[in-house]
């Protein structure tokens, strides 16, 4: 294979972060360097370095530590043999994790009757379903705060009917659902509106933030639907090229399924319940706009099958039981919430929080995977929340379209591009990390946290600027990895800050790693992170050479060649995926080429 630029160096990208057309037609690669001595020397790092770090975290862990007692009235008994404590510290994954039970029950329930209408009744009929369960099972959930649900759903409703297409339209959107979000906060949940009733075994407010996003999206859809024609989008969009046979344009993909507008008697009250109320994708998302949720009502993805859920099951599965070793052996989240820094080394205080990171992705994943799971074996096909593992990132930028990957699209759809999109970036990110961190929840250290990242950006930004011309140069990779390296640290304070330990706790954590005895600490942390950069590189080139074996693939298919004919035997990236979005070349699975956002696999979620 010749030698072309650097995978890990971002193709020609429009402003979704997506390639060009351009870049399908042929993908340069470089040769392996997973056997050689360089890479040799990485593994060894890796091996020593990484598992010193997590011994010294499960050390801090153990009973016998002198952390112990000062964490005992965080931890609960375990059940694992040996281990009589597990840390469940953390609300948000102790509460999912108590109602697992119920939430399963629930989605058995609703599936069997969901498919039961499906197979008896129009498309209007399930939509009138899954509206009149979803509301039953929200007064059930908030008992008597659902009357607050509808209220604010239907105004936001009305908004839309009455704006239509006018120029009012999003400013009135954007302005009262920022404005319910405020109030939510201020009032805890609307008080002053409560009446001596039953109030429900969950607190509505504090999802409510997910139905936010499905409002603005209808209305602003709607409102796109009277200037926009979908002959616009279907003339002009090239669905990624696949190994396997799809739908047509407008349901090739997820991306031009949300925008392409629907008939305008789509836009009404039951459809509009319907979705913004979706049982299986209400709690938690993942987040589908409109557009895209409706398209896949009237034409369901024919990836989405049996084989494919029973799979996603049994993964979700495997990171539930992950999770359950991890809270009897890592005890960080209480360590976190007891601020014990004092008398922890700086390699301790280190690995507590990277720990931290560990737990707060696989606690995330798992939420979204159980309600992702329920809309697939519903026939839906969300995003993946979750795209790459939190490990494998070394860009600032493309961390943020694989964390959340839902929301990142939504904000992409209804905040970046209506802002301008590229030719503004430098001032519209500081609007939408803004808006991200209000939206999670008013705190000071979110509102540090976005600011953070937008920080943390800049560089990334201007120095793949600055050196764009130098890419195939021999020093190039090495100080790429360098500013990699610079990368993850920084990735890694700023959600430190967002989400573990918050300013205070960070700002502990840095002095205790800031002094001479921190000095050996933050040279083997370079080290570390240097190691795992240039093993993500390779991964990145691996999944280059996989993305040019199904060029070749696709280029001798459209000459009328077979892949027999070719003596061709497509293998499997490890994981099933590439990563990126391209999706491993195996027979009877969908495979896509030459997109960083990836096919229409419901087993990884990405989309083209």
């Amino acid at each position: 294979m010749s030698s072309g630029r650097h995978a890990y160096q971002p193709l020609n990208t429009g402003d979704h972060g997506a390639p060009s057309a351009t870049t399908t037609a042929a993908v340069r690669t470089n040769p392996s360097r997973w056997r050689t001595p360089e890479y040799f020397v990485y593994y060894a790092l890796l091996a020593t370095l990484w598992s010193y770090g997590y011994w010294q975290a499960y050390d801090l862990s153990r009973q016998t530590s002198p952390m112990a007692p000062r964490i005992r009235s965080y931890l609960t008994p375990g059940w694992l043999v040996n281990q009589p404590w597990m840390d469940n510290s953390d609300a948000q994954y102790s509460g999912f994790r108590k109602n697992m039970p119920i939430l399963a029950a629930a989605a058995a329930g609703y599936l069997g009757l969901s498919w039961t209408v499906r197979r008896t009744s129009s498309s209007r009929g399930w939509l009138v379903f899954t509206a009149a369960f979803s509301i039953v099972f929200l007064a059930i959930a908030h008992g008597f705060h659902v009357v607050k649900i509808l209220v604010l759903v239907l105004a936001n409703y009305a908004i839309g009917v009455v704006a239509g297409g006018s120029r009012w339209n999003p400013g009135l959107t954007w302005a009262f659902n920022i404005a319910v979000l405020f109030a939510s906060e201020w009032t805890g949940g609307f008080r002053f509106a409560d009446i001596d009733a039953y109030g429900g075994i969950m607190r509505w407010n504090v999802t409510f933030n997910i139905s936010i996003l499905r409002l603005i999206s209808f209305n602003m859809d709607r409102y796109w639907s009277h200037h926009q024609l979908a002959s616009k989008f279907v003339s002009t969009h090239r669905c990624t090229p696949t190994l396997d046979p799809t739908l047509p344009a407008p349901n090739c993909c997820l991306k031009l399924r949300s925008a392409v507008p629907r008939p305008p008697s789509e836009y009404a009250l039951i459809p509009y319940l319907a979705y913004t109320l979706y049982i299986p994708l209400y709690f938690a998302g993942p987040i589908v706009s409109f557009n895209g949720w409706m398209s896949m009502v009237q034409a369901p993805p024919p990836v989405v099958t049996r084989t494919v859920v029973i799979k996603y099951a049994a993964r979700l599965v495997g990171a539930i039981a992950l999770m359950e070793g991890m809270m009897h052996w890592f005890h960080v989240v209480a360590m976190a919430k007891a601020h014990a820094w004092d008398g922890l080394s700086p390699l301790q205080v280190g690995m507590v929080g990277f720990v931290n990171l560990k737990f707060i992705w696989l606690k995330l994943m798992i939420m979204w995977r159980f309600f992702r799971l329920w809309a697939l074996a519903d026939g839906m096909d969300p995003p993946e929340n979750m795209a790459r593992c939190v490990s494998n990132h070394y860009s600032t930028v493309q961390f943020w379209r694989d964390w959340h990957c839902s929301y990142n699209l939504w904000n992409i759809r209804y905040l970046y591009l209506p802002l301008g999109g590229g030719a503004y970036r430098y001032l519209n990110m500081w609007v939408i990390f803004t808006f991200v961190a209000v939206w999670h929840d008013l705190e000071l250290r979110l509102l540090a946290w976005g600011w953070l990242i937008c920080l943390f950006i800049v560089p990334e930004i201007v120095a793949k600027w600055a050196f764009r011309a130098y890419t195939n140069r021999q020093w190039y990779r090495p100080l790429a990895a360098f500013g990699a390296t610079l990368n993850v640290l920084t990735m890694i304070v700023a959600n430190l800050v967002g989400f573990a330990v918050g300013t205070d706790g960070m700002l502990a954590m840095l002095r205790a790693v800031v002094q001479p005895s921190g000095i050996p600490f933050l040279t083997g942390t370079l080290a570390a992170m240097y190691a795992l950069v240039m093993v993500m590189f390779e991964v990145r080139e691996a999944e280059a050479r996989e993305r040019a074996r199904v060029v070749e693939v696709l280029a001798a298919r459209a000459r009328g060649a077979s892949d027999r004919a070719l003596g061709w035997e497509l293998t499997a990236v490890r994981g099933g995926t590439m990563g990126d979005g391209t999706h491993s070349p195996v027979r009877g699975r969908r495979v896509v080429v030459g997109s960083t956002s990836g096919g229409d696999d419901p087993t990884t979620g990405k989309y083209s």
